[in-house]
This record gives structure tokens, C-alpha cells and sequence, in this order.
């Protein structure tokens, strides 16, 4: 799928997301029978109930005025090794900061889902706690953000899911592992530990510059997106395969008021502290 995404045609481009959102055809969301285009508004109808709807409707570029074209491309770049900022992107698609900024973290809240989809049962999986540094204390402001690594028993990671916490204390280590785990704390030797550490903070210090602070989790799920998935057109796949997930519509409003640290998926269970951070390491 590695093609040159700026020379596609606006149609090329409209096929590709229409295939990965109803790789059988449009459905109708409401009595999901098939519907057929109308091809002078590229809005579809359903035979059956009249409903009327378009592709941005029914996937997250719903109420996006950034065309499919522009979707695609900014998928293609974002799946690139090196990563991409608003900035260059919006050089290069020749849009607003803002909207590439928020087009960013849209695929970012995808990235997000594609990682929790990896992610297993953590009593099946959490063996140690791994603290990482690469947050200054001056962009903490009034939480104390730490990364945790959870690492299965062997030594080489193959998936990696990282959550930012409000605070961790060797009180709340022992009580989390006396609740959950019969294991005991094992002092390991990780080398690929710092490499880990290294390509984070590369991330956020040469691409983002550390302009990410106030979503610091969002860009560590981008990081994990990029670790867990090898090769630009897998990465590409994937996000195209969540295309449809409406639920995670990201509008401007919820974005730009949610808070550093984001809820934890996973899992069933509450602390009495406001925890919202874990990442994971899965073989």
C-alpha cells in the first residue's frame, strides 16, 4: 500500500477509505441493508428505510472539512518511523496548523484503540515495573506524570503499551502486587530498557520539541502504535481498519479540556489513588 499519496487523485483517494470503511459495500447504519451512491453528492441511500448518508458521516472524520485526499495522506505520513509534527504537516498538506494539529490527535485516538485492542489481561500478563524518565518537572505543572513498563517474562518485548499515573509509591507498588499477583519483586537487568527510554525521548525532544506536554498520553500512544506494528504500510492497514470507529471522535472542545492524565483502559478495578497509568510489554 506504500504509494505516493500525494499524486492520488481525490477519487483514488475516496475508493480507498470507502474500501476500508464497507469493504462489501456501504451499509446502511440504521437497518444495514446495503445503500447505493449517489454519486453526484457522494452521499449514499438506503433502498430500504430512505436514510441518507456519506462516508465522513460514519467514520471519524465525521464534521471534518479536510477532504478524504488530505485524510489519507496525513495517515500515510503519520505512519512513517520518524513520526511527523503539525507544523510539518501542515506544510505539507498545505492546511491550517490547527486543523493539522487536531487531524494529529484524531489518528492519534485511533492509535489508542489499536493498542488497547493488543492488550490482554493484565493479571495474565504484569510481571515488573519499570519506572521511565523523560517528563521535566517544569511542564508537570501540578501532577507528577511517571511512565510504568510492564514487562512479560522474557527478556525481548514485542508489543508495548505505556499509560502516564497521577503518582506511584512503593506503598501502592506493594499493595497493587499483594492484590493481584503472587509474585514476588525481582531486581532484572533489561538492557533493551534504555534503547526503550532513548526512542521516547527522541520522539518528543526532536519531533514535538516537547510542545506535546499538555497531551503528553496521546504521543506515548503513538509511540507504542509505532513500536507495536512494523513497516509503514501495516501501520497504514490498521488505522484504516478503525476508520469507522465513531467513538472516537475527538471534537476540539473535549480535546483542548481533557485533562493530562487520561482514564486507563483495562481495567475492572479501582484504587483509591487516581491512577491512569501503565504501559505494558507483551511477548
Amino acid at each position: 500500500m506504500e504509494k505516493d499519496f500525494f499524486t492520488l487523485s481525490e477519487n483514488g483517494a475516496y475508493q480507498i477509505l470507502e474500501k476500508a470503511l464497507w469493504p462489501e459495500g456501504a451499509i446502511c447504519p440504521r437497518c444495514k441493508e446495503k445503500a447505493h451512491l449517489l454519486s453526484c453528492r457522494l452521499v449514499y441511500q438506503c433502498p430500504k428505510c430512505g436514510r441518507q448518508f456519506s462516508l465522513k458521516s460514519q467514520s471519524i472524520m465525521r464534521k471534518s472539512h479536510l477532504s478524504p485526499k488530505i485524510w489519507l495522506s496525513a495517515m500515510f505520513l503519520v505512519c512513517q518511523d520518524g513520526g511527523i509534527n503539525a507544523v510539518k504537516l501542515s506544510k505539507l498538506l498545505h492546511i491550517s496548523y490547527k486543523a493539522s494539529w487536531l487531524l494529529l490527535q484524531k489518528l492519534r485516538s485511533l492509535m489508542r484503540l489499536t493498542t488497547r485492542h493488543h492488550t490482554k489481561s493484565l493479571r495474565k500478563l504484569v510481571k515488573t515495573f519499570f519506572f521511565l524518565s523523560g517528563i521535566k518537572r517544569r511542564q508537570r505543572k501540578n501532577f507528577s506524570p511517571m511512565q510504568v513498563v510492564e514487562i512479560d517474562a522474557d527478556d525481548t518485548p514485542s508489543k508495548l503499551h505505556i499509560h502516564l499515573v497521577d503518582d506511584v509509591s512503593h506503598h501502592w507498588i506493594s499493595d497493587f502486587f499483594g492484590k493481584f499477583f503472587r509474585h514476588t519483586s525481582v531486581e532484572k537487568r533489561t538492557p533493551w530498557l534504555s534503547h526503550l527510554n532513548d526512542g521516547l525521548k527522541n520522539l518528543l525532544e526532536d519531533v514535538y520539541h516537547y510542545g506535546c506536554r499538555k497531551h503528553m498520553q496521546r504521543y506515548l500512544d503513538e509511540f507504542c502504535f509505532r513500536f507495536n506494528i512494523e513497516g509503514v504500510s501495516s501501520r497504514l492497514e490498521e488505522l484504516l481498519r478503525r476508520l469507522g470507529k465513531r467513538r472516537q471522535l475527538l471534537p476540539w472542545k473535549k480535546l483542548v479540556t481533557e485533562p493530562l492524565i487520561l482514564p486507563i483502559w483495562g481495567f475492572s478495578f479501582s484504587f483509591s489513588q487516581n491512577i491512569s497509568c501503565a504501559c505494558q510489554i507483551e511477548n
